[in-house]
């Protein structure tokens, strides 16, 4: 009977044994699963993170857009103010020359004038 006791008491080693590397491994599943979760928490974030960087990205090209347009009318506006300008110039030229013209004819209008009225006292004095 001590040889069944021994038995026993060996096969109760064993099954506390057992038991012990249950528990164990119920705690490694429990630790793995806690990482599992912990990991797709982080996926969750990354996602998010990716979708936020997706979003600037989209809302960075929008601007990169708007601001070719705004370059080409920039450039647009630069090359109507050089023609204005050109055109100013021009007139102001003109314009002098106009003026010198108007001085011209109105000298020579003030000496014609003088002229007929010398004729016109001649005249009168004849």
């Amino acid at each position: 009977m001590s040889e069944l006791k021994q038995i026993n008491q060996h096969l109760d080693s064993i099954d506390n044994r057992l038991n012990s590397m249950e528990s164990r491994l119920e705690s490694v599943e429990n630790r793995l699963e806690s990482v599992e979760n912990r990991l797709e928490s982080v996926e969750n974030r990354l996602e998010s993170v990716e979708n936020r960087l997706e979003s600037v990205e989209n809302r960075l090209e929008s601007v990169e857009n708007r601001l070719e347009i705004v370059e080409f009318e920039q450039q647009q506006v630069k090359q109507a103010v050089l023609e204005t300008n050109e055109k100013i110039n021009r007139l102001a030229v003109i314009q002098e020359s106009q003026h010198r013209i108007i001085e011209i004819l109105s000298a020579r209008s003030i000496q014609h004038e003088a002229e007929i009225k010398k004729i016109n006292d001649l005249q009168g004095v004849v």
